[in-house]
């Protein structure tokens, strides 16, 4: 298989890149290198306007919103692995009469509050610059779920 490529006016795709064993129509052979190169000389030339990068404000906001979701639906899914429509409605069974109820909601209330707790702190930690903040490092700082209690 070799590189081909079409050099492409649209800045949205400048570059089409296509891997075939013969010529594509409308391609030219090339070489990543080469693609490359040509790509950077757009850049040089201002021909083509670079790539905008999120500011690190933006960056770290999208960052907390995706371990946001991430635990919430971690929490949702926990509960409807036990039935519960949601984390909410696990919870809301905490202190209840039927003692399997009782046991589940609790497990649930203290499984989210360890989940955001260990959200408080990744946050801190990495405001601090004692951890790289990664979606990965946010998801190995996250405490294991509780398996359903039996009563």
């Amino acid at each position: 298989m070799s590189l081909f490529i079409r050099k492409n006016p649209n800045p949205q795709t400048l570059l089409s890149k296509v891997y075939a064993a013969e010529y594509p129509a409308g391609y030219e052979a090339s070489t990543e290198e080469a693609a490359d190169a040509w790509v950077a000389a757009q850049l040089a030339a201002g021909w083509i306007p670079a790539p905008v990068q999120p500011s690190p404000e933006e960056q770290a906001a999208k960052l907390a919103a995706a371990c946001s979701d991430l635990s919430q639906a971690r929490l949702d899914g926990l509960a409807q692995s036990w039935g519960y429509d949601s984390i909410v409605s696990l919870v809301s069974y905490k202190g209840d009469a039927n003692p399997r109820f009782d046991a589940e909601g609790s497990a649930g209330f203290a499984a989210r509050s360890a989940e955001w707790t260990a959200a408080d702190e990744f946050r801190a930690a990495a405001l601090a610059g004692q951890v790289a903040p990664t979606l990965e490092n946010y998801v190995s700082a996250l405490p294991a779920l509780p398996v359903r209690p039996v009563v």
